[in-house]
Formats: structure tokens, C-alpha cells, sequence
């Protein structure tokens, strides 16, 4: 509770302190660690943010989102073969999250690994078919790997699925990827509402 409320004042080093105090009494409490990683991240403290994760992840291993928190903040901090090694982990454990194998893709690819990219952001669609984001990385992906006829079919595909309106067949190419990029900004967009 205190922890939190500091956090919600814009006080996080009275919301670590108080987690701090709260976990020497409860060292497994679970909101208390997770509050503390989240503060540790707004502190920019990311080494002390992983091992709140670690420590969050032996408390639950079958929590998916905690395998991707952690490998989010180690791609954050440019270290990509540790985040793969944690989303590979967070998918043993929960392999019917979508996003953890569409973190998997955007980290593979980011390592110029292109095909086991694609593999990862297949799945995620997969698991969830209106996945856009995916969709699109998968495109990237696909373009970065040479294969620009099956990256402009996948592009024109995200722009039918989500402005079913837009005839896409006959735009010329840069036409067609700025029109799925305004989808995309469209969509990211509104999952932040």
C-alpha cells in the first residue's frame, strides 16, 4: 500500500524505500517486488530492476509476463541474447502468450537472425490472429530477408484486415508501406487508449 501510494505522488524513492521496508518483513511479497523493479526501471536502475525480476521469477515461474519484463529491460539495455534467453524461458513456461513469442521476433530480428524471426512472429499470430504488430514485424522481417514480394503481400494484408475499404492492389510499392505504417500508428494508437 505505501509503496504504491508514494509512486502514484511521483515520490519513487519514498516507494522503494517503503518496498524495501516491506519486503525485509515479507521477502516474497509479490507487489511490493514488482513495485520495486517498476521504480527501479523509472530510476533508470536497470541492473537492479533485472534482479527484481529474477527474484519476482523464482516467486512465479509460470508467469509469462515476468520471463518478457525482464526481457524487456535487458533489450532495453542492448544486452539481446540475454532477453532471447529469457523470452525462451517465459515461452517453456507459458507458451500460449502471444506476446512473448512477438518479443522473441522483434529481439531475433534486431539480431539479424531473420528466419528464426519470422518462426517466432508466425506463432504469435498464430495464438492471436489480429496481432498487427506481429504482422507487421513479420513483414520487416520478411523484407529485411530479401523476400519483398511476401513482405508487400503480408503489408497489403495488415491494410486490408484492418481499413477493409482501401483497395491496396495497383499502389505502387512506397505507397503501399506508407499506407500500413498510418495503419500501424493508427493501431498503436489506440491501444494506448
Amino acid at each position: 500500500g505505501l509503496a504504491l501510494a508514494y509512486r502514484k505522488k511521483g515520490d519513487v524513492f519514498l516507494s522503494i524505500k517503503a518496498a524495501q521496508k516491506g519486503l525485509s518483513m515479507d521477502p516474497d511479497n509479490f507487489y511490493l517486488r514488482i513495485n520495486l523493479a517498476r521504480n527501479y526501471e523509472m530510476m533508470g536502475r536497470k541492473e537492479h530492476a533485472i534482479e527484481e525480476y529474477k527474484n519476482l521469477i523464482r516467486l512465479s515461474p509460470g508467469r509469462g509476463f515476468l520471463w518478457q519484463e525482464a526481457a524487456r529491460v535487458l533489450s532495453e539495455k542492448g544486452d539481446l541474447k540475454q532477453a532471447e534467453l529469457f523470452l525462451r524461458e517465459g515461452i517453456k513456461t507459458q507458451n500460449d502468450l502471444p506476446e512473448l513469442h512477438y518479443n522473441l521476433g522483434v529481439v531475433l530480428r534486431k539480431q539479424g537472425l531473420m528466419s528464426e524471426s519470422i518462426e517466432a512472429l508466425k506463432k504469435a499470430v498464430d495464438l492471436y490472429p489480429s496481432y498487427i504488430l506481429a504482422r507487421y514485424e513479420m513483414a520487416e522481417a520478411l523484407e529485411l530477408q530479401g523476400r519483398g514480394e511476401e513482405a508487400m503481400a503480408k503489408f497489403k494484408e495488415i491494410a486490408r484486415t484492418n481499413q477493409p475499404d482501401i483497395d491496396t492492389e495497383g499502389l505502387p510499392y512506397g505507397q503501399d508501406v506508407e499506407l500500413v505504417k498510418d495503419v500501424i500508428e493508427k493501431a498503436r494508437e489506440k491501444s494506448k487508449e
